[in-house]
């Protein structure tokens, strides 16, 4: 076998291949949480926030509105049915959802123009 060709079986063969998947947290009341691979269709992580007086509660996933537990329009109508106000947040980039409501970055940003834009 030539080098040329052997060089190609090692890349496709034996060096590991990287994933394309999306990576997002999971989170919510009963399982707690972790991270997922994304489906290969899927290119956003999602927050959903359910405020019910003082309380919240927060549901992160893949945001695949094709699945009906974790679409959008059921998770507002769950929350609107514990007369709670829902909020989605929607981000494209790996365990992006899994910031507090005021991330570093926006903290960032706020100091970047008002220092040097203002």
């Amino acid at each position: 076998m030539s080098r040329p060709a052997l060089a190609l079986l090692l890349v496709f063969f034996v060096f590991p291949k990287n994933s394309d998947a999306l990576r997002c947290q999971v989170m919510n009341t009963i399982q707690g949480i972790s991270t997922q691979d994304c489906p290969a269709h899927i290119f956003e992580c999602m927050k959903f926030v359910c405020r019910v007086g003082k309380s919240e509660q927060i549901f992160k996933g893949c945001n695949d509105n094709a699945n009906p537990p974790i679409s959008y329009s059921v998770l507002q109508q769950n929350c609107a049915n514990m007369g709670g106000n829902g909020q989605q947040y929607l981000c494209r980039y790996e365990l992006c959802n899994s910031s507090p409501a005021t991330s570093i970055l926006s903290i960032v940003s706020s100091l970047f123009i008002f220092k040097f834009l203002l």
